[in-house]
């Protein structure tokens, strides 16, 4: 697109820095005939000879809708900053309906996970397969400190599968990695690590219930969550979630413990 753009350069003006703020129509028809854009502080109204073209993009940088449509307090952006949704308005304006609004793609760890970042940055995208945060004594667990998805299944840019469909699972404001001393050594091994960076994000404590208190969890429900875990280990079978046994190890009965 950019080289066909660059080849009519004689024919096509590139304005930057000219955000679109409204769609134009004819008032009779309803038909969209141009855009208003604002240049250089000046609202500027452009004809369309032949139709517009909307590239709305996304609306992961705008609270608001996040909560409106997804009920998520914040997602780590992975591309652009400036996706805020103002081309979905827009198009709202002139009549526009709105279509699966709380579905999204996204890619990453476990079921599309990436490590949080201050506002206003972007996240890092995380691939490949780093056994560390599903195979061994771990698991993920959400707000509250229980599980609520099978650690070693593979997402399709963040759906998971679910009773014959594949879903984008409830969002968590707040998912928790949590692991033991023994699985903490393979998050510290450099050589088998995908993002090293991960170390200085680790919070440890002495005890679950002063791991939950650290962050935010619930201490009773973290608690049951390992030994219910413990328990699936044992058995060999993952009664919850039937994530593979073989990846299932039981956590220590006492030591440091661990959350990312």
């Amino acid at each position: 697109l950019r080289q066909n753009v660059v080849d009519r350069s004689d024919k096509i003006d590139v304005w930057f820095s000219s955000p679109a703020r409204h769609l134009i129509q004819d008032p009779a028809t309803k038909t969209v005939i141009g855009v208003q854009i604002e240049r250089d502080h000046v609202l500027r109204n452009i004809k369309a000879n032949n139709g517009v073209v909307m590239a709305t993009g996304g609306f992961e940088n705008n609270p608001e809708m996040l909560e409106d449509y997804l009920g998520a307090s914040k997602l780590v952006p992975l591309g652009t900053l400036y996706n805020k949704g103002d081309g979905i308005k827009m198009a709202t304006e002139v009549g526009a309906s709105l279509w699966h609004m709380n579905n999204y793609e996204s890619l990453g760890m476990l079921h599309g996970l990436a490590f949080t970042v201050p506002t206003g940055k972007r996240g890092k995208l995380i691939l490949g397969d780093w056994k560390a945060i599903y195979d061994g004594s771990v698991f993920l667990a959400g707000d509250d400190g229980t599980r609520y998805y099978p650690e070693d299944m593979t997402n399709r840019h963040g759906h998971v599968y679910s009773h014959g469909y594949w879903k984008v699972p409830q969002n968590n404001h707040h998912p928790h990695i949590i692991f033991d001393k023994k699985q903490y050594e393979k998050f510290a091994d450099k050589e088998t690590s995908i993002y090293p960076q991960a170390q200085d994000m680790i919070i440890e404590a002495n005890t679950l219930e002063e791991l939950a208190k650290k962050i935010g969890a619930v201490p009773e429900k973290l608690q049951e969550q390992v030994a219910e875990f413990n328990f699936f280990a044992t058995e060999g079978k993952d009664y919850a979630f039937h994530r593979n046994p073989e990846t299932m190890q039981a956590f220590d009965a006492e030591g440091t413990y661990y959350e990312l």
